[in-house]
């Protein structure tokens, strides 16, 4: 209820019970009753449910070197869980609205590591609490917390037990004129496995403030600020702490403002300016201030242009190499003109500055590009032309931090990401998650500059990185001296798809980029230009709900090239209404002149999925990766889930099972994982 109702409220209870003692106290009777009022709760509870439940789980985790005896790890899990959870209110829904749930219940644990046995009890507890304060009113506050235990499974790696508790609070504004959001809330977070190697403890403090604020149509005002305060905790290889004093230690603040207006005719301008701060303390220093305008002009229906300028100023600082100042400003044109629905042109042009506390770096670029599309017999046909100029002319530099964003591919044999550059230190090379925490080299990726002029990160089985992930970027720079690089290119490509006829489901493509490059140096020896030639052809073909391709590309370069065909065949098809199955296989074939080197993959996966009645649910999946690699060996890897789950009224039972394998020229490992659950709901 408002605060007015509330207040209103409060005063007739107090009337109510005031007004009767006063009258009662001038003529001497007995209270004068205007009317009875049903006695409120203090605290009222509804929606009852409870169950019991029952599971057993066994894991073993088997690591055999080489050249080093078996290391074998087996665990033996009961645990015996109550389950309550309810709904309810404190005197009123609208004053206090509850939503509990918890976890209780026992663990007996049986250990066999290394040939000693070791056995344990162990409490469980779970939850997941919330209360929300006059949840109708212009400012409901809610208080939250909430405890939950799962189980990670990497890709070809061990089974991780993983808790989180978490617990702060939510306060909503909910105002016309400034909309306001903020939390504040402390996260705990544990991952452990068997033998320790994955070991894993986070500790988090978080704060954020999102408001709004629109003073007419046309204008939008955005604010968001986030603290976090994050402490990291890993292990390496046989248990010992990966970080060490405050590397695993950092702050953040990140605030942003932004302000929209729409103009001219129809409102169909836009000019957005944009203005964060950042700051990160720890191992790897970042202070920014970026400032951005954003305009958007559309002229016609067939004409718009964009223009942008940003002012962006850093100052790193990278233990234990040193700090790097720089700014950099860039001012950019862009047309977009749309020749009814075929022929989209595309044209940009502008500069940029960069100046370092040791060096500067101006550049010039300009780009030009054709996209066509028009519906021609049996099909439709695709068409890019693009051309592309940049010109820098830098300064000698002795040291430069640069960060980045980098995503690794999702392709399901390729798993690496290539910074190309004569001058990286492979040593310096820092990678976090989006959250920001530090991830380990030689766990969760590895680092490979036995090429000269790139850098080769490649994320490992059982690491924490996944297929398709963004990862941050930052690594150290070496001294270089002034030179004055100029690229140019082009990319010629072109797409057929038939969707009629005789050849219905057929796909033919194709592409080519040119870019040449020239570094003009009194140290022509520090450079290699990174010119090249890529030509990619390939074909694809949809039939049923089957789909087959074909890909070769040819990568001639001075820096890396390579030849590379792919071949993949996926089917996704429902037998029935309870029955589908899916399945997926590729095989690539990487050839490397310099240094010579061959890679194979081959990956095939499959899933069914079955429902054998209402009650009975079926979930099977395997994976194969059999990777030769010329200079690093042969991997291969085999990976089963099974999942099977019934349920009979108030009755569910369900059997887990998970094995892997990955056997590689180092060492062979095997985790398997089976887990029995029975529930009784009441």
């Amino acid at each position: 209820m408002s605060s007015r109702r509330l207040a209103c409220a409060v005063g007739f209870a107090l009337g109510g019970i005031l007004l009767p003692h006063a009258a009662s106290a001038q003529q001497g009777q007995g209270p004068i009753v205007f009317g009875r009022q049903d006695k409120k709760q203090a605290l009222k509870l509804e929606n009852f449910q409870a169950s019991a439940e029952f599971k057993y789980r066994r894991e073993t985790d088997s690591l055999e070197p080489r050249d080093s005896p078996k290391f074998e790890s087996t665990e033996d899990r009961f645990e015996e869980l109550l389950n309550l959870s309810s709904t309810g209110y404190m005197v009123h829904p609208n004053l206090v609205d509850l939503s509990l749930a918890g976890q209780f219940g026992l663990a007996q644990d049986t250990f066999q590591t290394g040939g000693q046995s070791d056995a344990a009890d162990e409490t469980l507890y779970a939850w997941d609490a919330s209360a929300t304060m006059l949840r109708n009113s212009d400012t409901p506050l809610t208080l939250y917390s909430r405890r939950t235990r799962d189980t990670v499974n990497r890709q070809f790696g061990p089974s991780l037990d993983s808790t989180i508790t978490t617990t702060g609070g939510t306060l909503d504004w909910r105002s016309k004129v400034l909309p306001t959001r903020i939390e504040a809330y402390h996260m705990d977070q544990e991952q452990t496995s068997l033998q320790a190697t994955d070991n894993y403890t986070l500790a988090q403090d978080t704060f954020t403030w999102h408001s709004e604020y629109q003073p007419s149509s046309r204008h939008h005002l955005t604010w968001d600020y986030t603290f976090n305060r994050m402490s990291q905790t890993s292990a390496s290889q046989g248990g010992q702490e990966f970080f060490s004093g405050s590397a695993g230690e950092f702050d953040t603040h990140d605030a942003t403002l932004t302000h929209s207006v729409d103009f001219g005719p129809k409102d169909a301008n836009t000019l957005t300016s944009t203005l964060n701060y950042f700051n990160q303390t720890g191992q790897l220093s970042l202070e920014r201030l970026q400032w951005m305008e954003t305009l958007r002009l559309k002229h016609t229906d067939h004409l718009e242009t964009h223009y942008l300028y940003t002012l962006d100023q850093q100052s790193f600082s990278q233990e234990p190499l040193g700090s790097s100042d720089q700014t950099r400003q860039r001012g950019q044109a862009t047309f977009i003109h749309r020749l009814y629905k075929s022929l989209i042109t595309t044209g940009n042009a502008g500069v940029q500055t960069l100046d370092t506390n040791d060096g500067n770096s101006f550049e010039t670029f300009a780009g030009l590009t054709f996209d066509y599309h028009k519906q021609v017999p049996l099909g439709t046909l695709s068409a890019l032309l693009g051309f592309n100029y940049n010109q820098q002319e830098n300064d000698s530099r002795s040291f430069q931090v640069v960060t980045a964003s980098q995503t690794f591919p999702t392709d399901a044999g390729e798993r690496s990401i290539v910074l190309v550059g004569q001058n990286i230190d492979p040593n310096s090379i820092i990678l976090r998650d989006i959250s920001g925490m530090t991830l380990r080299p030689g766990h969760d990726y590895a680092v490979d500059d036995t090429v000269p002029g790139q850098v080769t990160i490649t994320r490992l089985f059982g690491g924490s990185i996944d297929p398709g992930e963004t990862v941050q970027l930052s690594y150290a720079l070496e001294p270089q001296a002034a030179n004055t690089t100029t690229t140019t290119g082009f990319t010629l490509g072109g797409r057929y798809d038939i969707d009629r006829g005789p050849f219905k489901g057929l796909s033919l493509y194709s592409r080519y980029t040119q870019q040449d490059q020239t570094i003009d140096s009194d140290y022509p020896t520090q450079f290699v230009p990174n010119s090249f030639t890529d030509f990619t052809a390939g074909a694809g073909y949809h039939i049923w709900d089957l789909w087959f391709g074909a890909e070769m590309q040819s990568h001639e370069s001075a820096i890396s090239p390579f030849d590379a065909t792919r071949y993949y065949a996926r089917l996704a098809h429902a037998l029935s209404l309870n029955t589908n199955i899916a399945a997926n296989v590729a095989y690539t074939t990487l050839d490397y002149p310099d240094p010579d080197n061959t890679i194979d993959i081959l990956t095939i996966s499959g899933q069914l999925q079955q429902r054998f009645s209402r009650e009975f649910y079926a979930n099977a999946t395997v994976l194969w990766r059999d990777e030769n690699d010329g200079q690093h060996g042969t991997t291969r890897g085999l990976e089963e889930q099974i999942e099977l789950r019934w349920s009979k009224r108030q009755t569910h039972v369900y059997v887990q099972f998970r094995n892997a394998n990955l056997d590689t020229d180092e060492q062979n490992s095997s985790f398997q994982l089976i887990e029995i659950g029975i529930r009784r709901d009441f």
